[in-house]
């Protein structure tokens, strides 16, 4: 019988741009299993001075989503929530 060694899990909590979540610079572990969730949510985005909106995909609220942070050799788990009020990104219809 072979042993698989499982990394460790780390859940992250995002943060909106242009700051970042809290992090090691340089790991002082082995490799991780990184979890993060993020929400796409269709909002008006702004495009000028005048007020004039489109249609656009957010990633937690924001365009650019937030920035999430791993270390070579991590695994990166990432749950993407499409809430049932999204009209364009639906794949249910």
């Amino acid at each position: 019988m072979r042993l698989v060694h499982k990394p460790p899990r780390e859940r992250v909590t995002l943060v909106a741009p242009p700051f970042v979540h809290a992090h090691e610079q340089v790991t002082k572990s082995g490799p991780k299993i990184i979890e993060f969730t993020m929400t796409v949510e269709e909002k008006p985005i702004v495009i000028d001075d005048a007020g004039t909106t489109i249609p656009g995909l957010t990633y937690n609220g924001s365009i650019p989503g937030p920035l999430m942070v791993v270390h070579e050799g991590d695994y990166v788990e990432l749950t993407l929530v499409n809430p049932a009020t999204n009209i364009r990104s639906r794949t249910d219809q």
